[in-house]
């Protein structure tokens, strides 16, 4: 209306996941560990607090954490609390479980370094109809060079949906 318009970024004054001093420090030890870049940190920040803090809330210290605390985060927490994508949260959870079982930190003895995201399936190319097989199939009976190979070819592309160099 009076034709200013305020830019400024008014930042939370307080982070959303407040941690203690230890766990702050064990955060810090992960980082330094995996030698992250100062923009992945910022971006991973958000979500060591997190995972730190479900800890805390559950009154647990980080000599106390186990596998079945790091799955009970995966499978209740992060469903409620995490709207969009979870790879970062998975990310953060492989290497905090990975320090602690490289470290004795905790009771962690599974392997979580596998765990990740299982990304949608899309078919980039839309398979062939059953008409177009068959147009494809007429086409070479009828044509001069055709082999029991080349047919055989056809059928195992269109059968398995292998790609032209898994075939060869």
């Amino acid at each position: 209306e009076n034709g200013i318009f305020d830019f400024s970024y008014k930042k939370n004054k307080k982070p959303q996941y407040t941690i203690n001093e230890h766990h702050q420090k064990l955060v810090d030890d992960i980082v330094k560990e995996n030698k992250l870049s100062e923009s992945v940190q910022k971006d991973l920040n958000h979500v060591f607090r997190h995972i730190f803090w479900f800890f805390e809330n559950k009154g647990l210290a980080a000599v106390q954490i186990t596998d079945d605390d790091l799955l009970e985060f995966i499978t209740e927490e992060i469903p409620r609390t995490v709207k969009y994508t979870t790879d970062r949260t998975m990310r953060v959870v492989r290497m905090t479980a990975s320090y602690l079982k490289t470290h004795n930190i905790g009771d962690v003895k599974k392997d979580f370094s596998l765990l990740k995201v299982r990304g949608h399936r899309e078919n980039i190319i839309n398979p062939f109809s059953t008409d177009e097989v068959n147009s494809i199939l007429n086409t070479m009976e009828n044509s001069d060079n055709y082999d029991i190979r080349d047919l055989a070819i056809v059928l195992l592309a269109y059968d398995t949906g292998l790609r032209w160099c898994d075939i060869k």
